[in-house]
């Protein structure tokens, strides 16, 4: 399987995961959080966030899938296809991901 199902299953994670109507963010105290500027990034990870509306959150993400599929996968998994035989590697990641970033 060619295609990069990987975006896809982000952002369907993050349409469910940011969809809490709970949350008041009118009442919400400022983040004191000063996020490390892109240059900061390194080029994988600037390339893999250059197109994600919240940058924190996709560098976020992609600090915690970045060891599970260097591993499984290996250093080059933001550049290269997902293959069907990857796809419960990604997912897993994904899950993990979004549960510890959101």
């Amino acid at each position: 399987m060619k295609i990069k199902l990987l975006p896809i299953i982000m952002l369907g994670i993050s349409i469910v995961a940011c969809s809490d109507e709970s949350t008041n963010y009118e009442t919400a105290s400022a983040p004191t959080y000063e996020a490390p500027s892109s240059k900061a990034y390194s080029e994988e990870k600037n390339n893999y966030c250059a197109d994600a509306d919240d940058k924190n959150s996709c560098s976020c993400q992609f600090d915690v899938m970045d060891p599970i599929l260097t591993a499984a996968i290996g250093s080059d998994w933001s550049t290269k296809s997902m293959e069907e035989k990857d796809f419960s590697t990604y997912v897993q990641a994904v899950e993990k991901a979004v549960e510890q970033c959101s």
